[in-house]
């Protein structure tokens, strides 16, 4: 006997199933928790705060989504401003979102919670979304999802409990009144007519067809009710400050076109999350060096092995619930292809009206959300029907374990974007340790690719202003590829002295065109920050070229009291390798202050730090120069010289150094030396 109930205890039960959402959930995005940051809208969620305090957040979301300053404006006073706290709250509702997912799909199978397990597992590590990083901008997605989800679970114990009936009827339309705060999952309202319809059903009193139908209607009144003072909020009196639903306005002048386009959509989107959400998982090794392969391929096997033998002693069933639906449906996984469908189809309408893009890349396969549910019950409805009895776990397990690598390939790719951020306003802060009130920061084709200029804005003005507290802006950020552009234009042109101003949101910012300020950033390399004579740079993007005549040096305070450094927030100051010697030399020959240049470069090579980037070496030249020490500057001098590429500024700089020394007969002998050594006429 003791020896059975020991074998008992290791079959997988219902009550053990929060556990095994939990593992999924943390293997899948809990790994690289602590090596993420902000990203995207994060910025700006928090920097409002910090701006503003309580009310900040909701002043930010208060153009699209006001009612969200629910959610925002306390959780983000309670959190404050480092990451971590988000990315845990994101793991919590990520996990609960798929257990009462869980939960609400064994109302519909209580006789198949195995299958419904597999849902749920599914909807857990569902690859095709993967903005998970993003933490404090999908915290109020998933509150949302998990607030609907826990809506139509009381509405459901309210029938079920007579003597409770108000008291879970009322928490269920609170719930449902959540769509204010978002409108994502709007169309898997779709879902409550149809639960509702079956546990009326299917009760103890097994009420008749028309009984049933009209009880339905008479509990979905209040829904309704909500949703319709929801759409009248939107259209009528909110309407639509960002994305309009263009959809009704091309019906109006082309009516056929719009069908056809919209069904277009319709089927374009259950291919892009159906069938590419998944696929992604094959195709992300190639991104991968050889130490992430041997991680990849360790959590795909941990993932797999893990769930498959979990579902692999389930305890068997003691009794099976007939339900009632049609004879025809011989198989039961028409069900879930059926239900699937349904809630796929009604999951696009808020994105397939606006039109929204949907796809399975950044950014927009956040539009890939409300249609995670419908994805995972079709999907465990086709492997019911295709795939033999004996090999589903298998193929169950595999894809989890699939989803789980893919997710870890998708944290390297933020912790690597996190870390690349922070690098570059450590660099800002060596080399420019403060701006003058007014700069624009500017550059082209920077490497951060999950947070646009507006999101960069947020931790220049954090980082340079940190005691800033009203809306008028001292510090602008602009993406010249979006800001001087036709669509987007930020820059009025690149003449001197043109005012520019600029709106995000409740902020503003005035400045002018001689305070810009430009910058190169490379990875690999370090952050340049640029004055007009480097144009002859080779490999600076054109628009970066063409602005480069209103990059004004002077921007950058020189003499200040103290120097402008990240919050502790972000994570401490990184190493000291070249990139922190570069930017102090740098910042020391535009002051001319060639003792501390060649002091940094002492260090720098004593400690063996060399450039990947060549030019980096000229304010180690000219320092070099300058102290004559000739064989330092030669040696450096002949580094860049190897560099094609690299050879005119290389001679525009020794002109330079020339112009600066030529009254000196014995540096002028030295400089004629070095420059015929690596070809640089002096007087062309």
């Amino acid at each position: 006997m003791a020896n059975l109930m020991r074998l008992n205890r290791l079959f997988l039960e219902q009550k053990h199933i929060p556990w095994l959402l939990a593992w999924v959930v943390v293997l899948s995005y809990g790994i690289y928790i602590f090596g993420f940051g902000f990203y995207g809208d994060d910025w700006s969620y928090i920097y409002y705060h910090h701006l503003l305090g309580f009310g900040g957040p909701g002043d930010f979301a208060a153009t699209d989504r006001p009612l969200s300053a629910l959610f925002y404006n306390p959780v983000i006073a309670v959190l404050g401003e480092t990451p971590l706290g988000y990315h845990v709250l994101l793991l919590v509702l990520r996990w609960l979102s798929a257990f009462l997912f869980y939960k609400v799909m064994c109302l519909v199978w209580a006789g198949k919670w195995q299958q419904v397990a597999w849902m749920a597992v599914l909807f857990a590590v569902y690859p095709g979304f993967r903005q998970q990083p993003i933490a404090v901008e999908f915290i109020l997605h998933f509150f949302n999802l998990d607030v609907f989800l826990f809506s139509l679970l009381a509405m459901v114990w309210a029938i079920r409990s007579p003597s409770r009936f108000w008291l879970w009827m009322g928490v269920s339309w609170i719930a449902c009144a959540g769509v204010f705060m978002m409108e994502y999952f709007v169309g898997l309202e779709v879902l409550r007519p149809l639960l509702l319809w079956y546990v009326i059903s299917s009760g103890k009193d097994e009420p008749g067809r028309r009984k049933s139908l009209r009880l339905t209607i008479r509990y979905w009144l209040p829904y309704i009710a909500v949703l319709g003072a929801f759409l009248v909020w939107r259209v009528f009196v909110f309407k639509f400050p960002t994305y309009q639903p263009s959809f009704f306005k091309d019906f109006g002048t082309a009516p056929l076109d719009t069908v056809v386009r919209l069904l277009r959509s319709i089927v374009s989107s259950y291919k892009t999350a159906g069938y590419n959400g998944w696929r992604l998982m094959l195709s992300v090794l190639a991104g991968l060096d050889q130490a992430q392969r041997k991680v990849y391929f360790f959590l795909i096997v941990l993932g797999a092995l893990t769930t498959f033998f979990a579902f692999w002693r389930i305890k068997p069933e003691e009794k099976r619930v007939s339900l009632p639906f049609p004879s025809v449906w011989k198989e039961w996984g028409w069900q879930p292809l059926a239900l699937g469908l349904v809630m796929v189809f009604a999951g696009g309408w808020p994105f397939w009206l606006t039109n929204i893009p949907i796809e399975a890349s950044f950014p927009w396969d956040r539009s890939l959300l409300p249609f995670i549910p419908g994805v995972c019950v079709l999907t465990v409805g086709l492997v019911e029907l295709v795939v033999h009895i004996h090999w589903r776990k298998v193929l169950l397990a595999v894809m989890v374990g699939l989803a789980v690598g893919t997710h870890f390939a998708n944290a390297l790719v933020y912790r690597a974007e996190w870390e690349n951020l922070r690098q570059m306003f450590w660099q800002f802060a060596w080399r420019a340790p403060n701006l003058e009130r007014g700069t624009i920061l500017m550059s082209s084709d920077i490497p951060l690719y999950r947070v646009s200029d507006n999101g960069l804005t947020s931790p220049l003005n954090w980082m340079y202003a940190p005691q800033h507290s009203d809306r008028d802006l001292p510090y602008k950020f602009f993406d010249l590829d979006l800001r001087l552009g036709e669509e987007y234009t930020g820059l009025p042109g690149l003449e001197k002295d043109l005012p520019v101003t600029h709106h995000y949101r409740s902020l503003f910012f005035s400045s002018t065109t001689s305070h810009c300020l430009v910058f190169f950033y490379r990875l690999g390399s370090c952050v340049h920050i640029l004055s007009p004579e480097d144009a002859i740079l080779p490999g600076l993007p054109q628009k970066v070229v063409d602005t480069l005549p209103l990059s004004n040096l002077a921007m950058i305070r020189l003499n200040a009291e103290s120097a402008a450094r990240p919050p502790v927030e972000w994570g401490g100051e990184p190493e000291h390798g070249w990139c922190y010697y570069f930017q102090q030399a740098d910042l020391a020959r535009q002051k001319q202050d060639w003792n501390t240049v060649i002091a940094l470069g002492d260090q720098a090579f004593e400690k063996s730090l060399y450039a990947v980037d060549r030019m980096e070496y000229r304010p180690f030249i000219e320092g070099y120069a300058h102290a004559a020490r000739w064989q330092q500057a030669r040696d450096l001098s002949l580094l860049v010289y190897e560099d094609a590429l690299l050879r005119p500024a290389l001679c525009l700089w020794w002109k330079k150094i020339y112009t600066d020394l030529s009254k000196d007969t014995e540096a002028e002998s030295a400089i004629r030396e070095i420059v015929t050594e690596v070809n640089c006429p002096l007087e062309s």
